[in-house]
């Protein structure tokens, strides 16, 4: 019974987000930001890439948030099979993870438009 009870109150919405959620937004960053180089190019501003990598950062850093939520919820030490939240605690450590290398990777690219000049060959 405790089994089932710990199963029905999983969040599985966040949790799933909070694994998924970064790559998908970085997936999504890197080609709007790859579609808005032609008109960079032509005379116009990094301000839109800008503005798609710090949206695309606020989400990711978001899903993180709510990882460490469900991580803190779950509790930080690893339960024994007994208490049946092991999967639950393992998504959300997971969602931690991807969401902070998801991050610094958006992060990253978001420092590269800033510092190079998008048509450099």
């Amino acid at each position: 019974m405790t089994n089932e009870r710990a199963e029905t109150n999983l969040p599985e919405g966040e949790l799933w987000f909070g694994i998924l959620g970064p790559p998908i937004v970085w997936a999504i960053q890197m080609q709007m930001n790859y579609s808005l180089v032609p008109f960079q190019c032509f005379g116009g501003s990094r301000v839109p890439m800008l503005v798609v990598s710090t949206i695309a950062f606020v989400i990711s850093a978001l899903a993180g948030a709510i990882a460490f939520k469900n991580w803190r919820r779950f509790g930080p030490h690893w339960p024994d099979d007994a208490s049946g939240s092991g999967r639950a605690l393992f998504m959300a450590a997971l969602g931690l993870l991807v969401s902070a290398m998801f991050s610094l990777t958006i992060a990253a690219q978001a420092i590269a438009t800033m510092m190079f000049h998008p048509c450099i060959l």
